[in-house]
């Protein structure tokens, strides 16, 4: 959920997953089933999304633990058919533990939309490594970096090429265990993209600072 005070700009995601998981060894499990899930905009419905998943879980090594993710949904967008159809999501994650303090994790994902126009269609993915570090004392820093392609089938009229984006982001997050107020922790995001498209309207720098609390027990 993505809350702002400005109401234009509230973005809220809801989804849903029924399904059964079956363990196979030491951590490692299969899963499988439904999910449904329902978008909002400046708190106005525009999307659905229904459809299946499977995963699979297991440890790759004593300090590494390994997801797998394959989806199938049907979206559609109230107002804008075009955008209609079929998306087929593959993810894959890596943790690993260096030490008791220091982790490291890798994400990838690669999402294919078979829209009704072709301008919705294409081929989007982007790769994501980071680390998360315990200081002593209680800070708890978080690295990211992602690289990211989104490219699509169709070739639009007006600009005479298929849009290709290739971005690329940093964000850090911190947060200190020892400054809760209450049950809800302070948590300072410092964010960097760099968006690079062959239309300028997709041409793009983005910096963002943002401060929340945090609901933990």
């Amino acid at each position: 959920i993505k809350y702002y005070e400005e109401k234009a700009l509230r973005e809220t995601q809801v989804l849903g997953r029924v399904g059964l998981r079956r363990n196979t060894g030491p951590n490692t499990t299969i899963e499988g089933g439904i999910l449904v899930g329902q978008s909002y905009a400046r708190g106005i419905h525009y999307s659905d999304r229904y459809g299946a998943y499977a995963a699979f879980t297991r440890p790759i090594a004593q300090r590494a633990f390994g997801r797998f993710t394959i989806e199938r949904y049907q979206a559609d967008y109230r107002g804008f058919a075009l955008a209609d159809g079929p998306r087929t999501v593959v993810t894959g994650g890596l943790r690993y533990a260096v030490t008791a303090q220091t982790l490291l994790h890798t994400n990838a994902f690669v999402l294919r939309s078979d829209a009704a126009s072709s301008l919705q269609s294409g081929w989007e993915g982007a790769l994501t490594v980071g680390a998360v570090h315990s200081f002593r004392g209680g800070l708890v820093a978080n690295l990211d970096l992602t690289a990211g392609l989104d490219k699509r089938d169709g070739v639009s009229r007006l600009t005479g090429v298929a849009r290709k984006d290739r971005s690329v982001a940093i964000d850090t997050e911190f947060f200190d265990s020892r400054l809760k107020i209450g049950r809800f922790l302070p948590v300072l995001r410092l964010s960097y993209e760099r968006n690079r498209s062959n239309l300028v309207l997709n041409d793009y720098t983005n910096r963002s600072d943002r401060l929340w609390v945090s609901h933990r027990t």
